[in-house]
């Protein structure tokens, strides 16, 4: 049967002059079953059969190609590929011993016999065929190459110190590869390695002094170990010596963000805006940075500029709302609220964020409501939902309802929290019944001495009695 000679799905980017010449050399080879063929023209007509997922004429012409060159390691390669591609393993590693025998040193028997190991489980014997190859290979510049390819193999068994370990060899072989240092800061946050990663770095930095991904990845070294001074520095490092990486500006704003230096963090992450297409993660970094300002107005331009990106951007919308419930303006903020709940429907956190807004627009049913399906939302029992609705049935006047919620969640822990039971305290004051409040504080007040200016910071009214003035100055708490 005549193969279809319509373009590959997989096209190895071939130019169009060079595309027609590959078609007439597959047709003059189906025409010409018998004939003789240069080792190129059966590599590219194996490759042509490959790549329209025509494999068993694939295997035809591997098959032709190894009758006509029976010396040539190169096509057993790319038989056992292609029974690699049709899953017949044990037929690939056969094939793949006896190329072995003809070339022990083509890095591509290796890499295909690691590659197969690795798709069945062998992780062991993936490593251990890399290793043969690095002892026995002969030209060095392959070297990168394979232990790439060993990096690849930890990844997939998931030991990330080996990795690292990978990756760094590839760079000693090869200090310009982008690939190694591009993968080498990901590594490095899976296995948390973060000082071997600093001093590699720093020794790379000082052979590679202009190395940006290398000083990029020491930044995120630093960053791992809280050593956010010395990750500003080292991401402005890489700024200097690429203008143009933006994602240094962006990392290192997020890392300004962390030691509140919130106009830096927003005039580098406007320069990544800059360099970059418009993302809306990004906008809403700028946004939270305004927010965090108190500038509510710069705050929602950003986040609607996120929701302009993607109209369903929930977090966008919940943030929106956020700015309003700021300035008081709940009644605002209550259809944004709205629109993130309808985006992500069970999202416990939305849906309290919902019910503080119509608690504070003393819609007190409807944040009933909606306090009542977080707690169902919700995967783990959190306290801070049953304090919101405790403090919005004390903001109602319903006193006795906002101890039974405390206690209600108290129930649900098998160690109350400390915020529930300040929380608790608060309730049974409201509720007259001082001589339990004042005994549950005393006794939180033994563990924690701030437990009183939290309870101050739930119900203010609480500084109007004597006798929590006197608990302020008995434990020298300073509000």
């Amino acid at each position: 049967m005549k193969s279809d000679l319509s373009k590959p799905m997989f096209e190895r980017n071939f130019d169009e002059k060079h595309y027609k010449a590959l078609t007439r050399l597959v047709k003059n080879y189906e025409n010409n079953a018998s004939g003789l063929f240069d080792e190129d023209s059966l590599e590219q007509i194996i490759d042509f059969y490959e790549d329209n997922n025509e494999l068993e004429k694939a295997l035809n012409a591997a098959d032709d190609a190894i009758n006509q060159h029976p010396f040539s390691s190169v096509f057993m390669v790319k038989k056992a590929q292609i029974f690699f591609d049709l899953k017949q393993f044990d037929q690939a590693l056969d094939l793949l011993d006896k190329a072995l025998v003809l070339d022990s040193h083509d890095i591509q028997i290796y890499l295909l016999q690691s590659d197969i190991q690795v798709w069945l489980g062998h992780f062991q014997k993936a490593v251990d065929t890399i290793l043969d190859a690095i002892e026995v290979i002969d030209e060095r510049e392959e070297l990168p190459d394979l232990y790439l390819e060993l990096a690849d193999i930890y990844e997939e068994w998931e030991k990330y110190d080996k990795v690292f370990e990978a990756l760094t060899a590839t760079l000693h072989h090869d200090p310009e590869n982008d690939e190694a240092l591009n993968r080498l800061w990901f590594c490095v946050e899976l296995s948390e390695c973060f000082n071997e990663s600093i001093t590699f770095h720093k020794a790379f930095i000082d052979e590679n002094p202009y190395s940006y991904l290398g000083w990029f990845n020491l930044a995120h070294a630093y960053v791992g170990i809280g050593a956010h001074e010395e990750a500003i520095d080292a991401f402005e490092f890489v700024m200097a010596i690429n203008e143009n990486y933006e994602y240094a500006y962006k990392d290192c704003a997020d890392v300004l963000m962390l030691t509140g230096n919130y106009n830096k963090a927003i005039e580098y992450y406007s320069e990544a805006l800059k360099r970059s297409k418009p993302y809306k993660e990004l906008y809403i970094k700028l946004g939270e940075c305004f927010e965090i300002k108190e500038d509510y107005q710069k705050a929602r331009f950003y986040y609607r500029k996120a929701s302009n990106i993607d109209p369903y951007f929930d977090s966008a919308y919940n943030k929106l709302a956020h700015t309003y419930l700021l300035e008081g303006r709940p009644q605002i903020a209550i259809p944004l609220f709205e629109k993130s709940c309808e985006l992500l429907p069970n999202s416990a956190i939305y849906l309290t964020d919902l019910a503080e807004a119509y608690k504070e627009a003393e819609a007190f049913e409807q944040a009933d409501k909606y306090f009542e399906k977080a707690l169902i939302a919700e995967e783990q029992v959190s306290e801070e939902i049953w304090i919101k609705w405790a403090m919005s049935k004390i903001a109602a006047g319903d006193f006795s309802d906002a101890l039974a919620i405390i206690e209600d969640g108290e129930s649900r822990f098998s160690d109350t929290p400390e915020e529930l039971n300040v929380a608790k305290f608060v309730a049974l004051y409201i509720n007259g019944k001082k001589l339990a409040a004042f005994a549950l504080i005393e006794d939180l007040l033994e563990s924690n001495k701030m437990t009183i200016s939290m309870a101050i910071a739930l119900y203010p009214p609480l500084l109007d009695d004597v006798r929590v003035i006197d608990l302020l100055e008995e434990y020298d708490v300073e509000l």
